[in-house]
């Protein structure tokens, strides 16, 4: 590949250009930060330059000793180049100037598409590689700092730790047994603002010590790339204070990591999108066999296992229920990390599906208590903002392949919870069947039903006059056929009250509440007419 199809395929995100005799030659790979994949014909990214001229005479000796045949910067004037839309030539490398509002992430997004695979695991390197390199960077940190490295990523996971040198305070020793920062300290971290101040462009940060939950001083860096904070260093340390060289250290450290912690984070993303899609095909009504073993083979699970299917749900309000499904899906992950219990999520329809594995029960023994108390305590987790979600359980299942089965179940569960006052906020299908097969059972029956509602026309006619509440009035009395004072305390009412409106309803209506055939049409008809007015306010149910 020319080096003038990259310049072309870069487009309006290219200022100008320095050097152009050298737009003929071929370009194999790209590098970032001076560090060549190859020493062939590469592209070098510069991403934080020296200044002046004799950085760049330096930078084109490094050009020609590392056989790099083009370099992208942004800042020109920090190079003291000139922009002549014609270039200047230069017998060393092409200088591809990038204007300075595009970000570098979008740089690599065009790279990757020239060079597949081989620039995107150069400019940032290959997910093995990062990690390796990430571990060596903490090795390396903590004997240079005489303290103990950890490098987090901002869901808090651990992704490398250095060599105990010394005793270990409870966080550290927590963290790398468990591979993340347990909730007690990063509320801890929380309450002295740590990420608050690192998301707000803070470099460096020096962290008190909370003797009392058995937490040291922490030295801590923002590790960033393209201006986006990806993770962070944490330093521990009980030798001596730390100094304003141990921060300048630190700084540094975190520059050389972003490209690292993006390339680590770009992996875990395309691993989840992947994941994401081979579970809603998991999930979808009569999914093929062939779809559960292609998700065991992506999330590393076997085929046969115990597993349930959640739905969490919450019925549309004017204003959201949850801000944001991400600490529904936090509150999952965290619960879902237990022994034996994974947890899998995904957004499909409006709601969020849950596959839970690690139910102790064999497929005849299971009465959904596992699946229903993970649900219960997520709900429990998100605190007030999951007081609107409900969970739908599906039933036991011993195979992937028939996962779908569970989701449909659950599925059915929650609309019915979404759609009815049953008290419960989690529910299996066996608990709520009665409401499930009548929901199911009205659209069937709904033109017959209505074809007879004159009476019930009748009835609504009246109050939408102002004058009466006799349709509530009868829902009420029918749902409580046989108790009288117990209707009329869910309205609010004298029971002679309800019986005085009953009289002139059944007479304004010409119907016979004695007969079972006629209360049995008319509670249809009120269902009906309920569910018609719920599904034409709303679209549906929504997380």
């Amino acid at each position: 590949m020319k080096l003038s199809e990259v310049v072309r395929g870069l487009g309006p995100r290219v200022d100008f250009v320095t050097g152009t005799a050298l737009l003929d030659s071929d370009v194999n790979g790209i590098c970032a930060e001076g560090r060549p994949h190859r020493a062939d014909q590469a592209v070098l990214v510069v991403q934080e330059p020296a200044t002046g001229e004799a950085a760049v005479a330096e930078l084109q000796q490094y050009c020609a000793d590392a056989g790099i045949t083009a370099v992208l910067m942004k800042d020109p004037a920090r190079y003291s180049l000139a922009a002549p839309r014609t270039g200047t030539p230069t017998a060393r490398a092409t200088i591809v100037v990038i204007h300075e509002h595009v970000p570098w992430s979008d740089v690599f997004d065009c790279l990757s598409d020239f060079f597949g695979a081989a620039a995107d695991s150069v400019a940032l390197p290959d997910h093995g590689a990062a990690f390796g390199a990430i571990t060596a960077a903490a090795d390396e940190l903590g004997a240079a700092m005489q303290g103990s490295v950890i490098i987090e990523d901002n869901n808090f996971d651990i992704l490398a730790y250095s060599r105990a040198t010394g005793d270990l305070d409870d966080a550290r020793r927590v963290a790398i047994l468990q591979r993340r920062l347990p909730e007690t300290f990063q509320r801890a971290f929380n309450a002295q603002g740590v990420l608050a101040q690192l998301a707000g462009g803070q470099e460096i940060l020096h962290v008190d010590a909370v003797p009392e939950i058995g937490l040291g001083p922490r030295l801590v860096a923002g590790v960033r790339f393209d201006g986006e904070l990806l993770g962070s260093i944490w330093l521990a340390r009980d030798a001596h204070p730390f100094t304003r060289r141990d921060d300048e250290t630190l700084r540094a450290a975190a520059a050389r990591l972003g490209p690292l912690v993006r390339r680590i984070q770009r992996t875990r993303d395309d691993q989840l999108e992947a994941r994401n899609q081979s579970l809603l095909g998991l999930l979808r009504e009569n999914a093929p066999a062939v779809a559960g073993v292609a998700f065991a083979t992506i999330a590393g699970l076997p085929p046969q296992l115990p597993l349930h299917v959640l739905t969490f749900t919450a019925p549309s309000k004017p204003e959201p229920a949850i801000d944001s499904v991400a600490a529904l899906r936090t509150a999952i992950e965290t619960l879902g990390r237990s022994g034996s219990t994974r947890a899998f999520s995904v957004l499909a329809d409006g709601a969020l599906a849950v596959l839970l594995t690690g139910c102790p029960a064999s497929h005849g023994q299971c009465g959904d208590a596992h699946p229903s108390r993970f649900a219960s305590r997520v709900l429990t987790e998100l605190g007030e903002p999951g007081r609107h979600v409900v969970a739908g359980v599906g039933g036991h299942r011993a195979a992937l392949s028939s996962a779908w089965e569970s989701a449909r179940d659950s599925r059915r569960a929650a609309a019915t919870l979404s759609a009815h006052r049953t008290g419960r906020r989690v529910a299996s299908l066996r608990e709520v069947w009665s409401h499930v097969a009548l929901d199911e059972c009205l659209p069937l029956l709904s033109a017959p039903l209505e074809r007879f509602g004159d009476a019930l026309d009748l009835l609504v006619e009246s109050d939408a006059s102002g004058r009466s509440e006799y349709v509530n009035t009868l829902a009420a009395s029918l749902e409580n056929w046989g108790e009288t004072r117990r209707a009329a305390d869910i309205l609010h009412i004298h029971p002679n009250t309800l019986r005085y409106r009953l009289a002139q309803l059944t007479d304004l209506a010409g119907i016979d509440l004695d007969d079972p055939t006629q209360r049995l049409v008319l509670q249809l008809q009120l269902r009906l007419r309920r569910q018609m007015r719920t599904s034409s306010s709303s679209d549906g149910d929504r997380v």
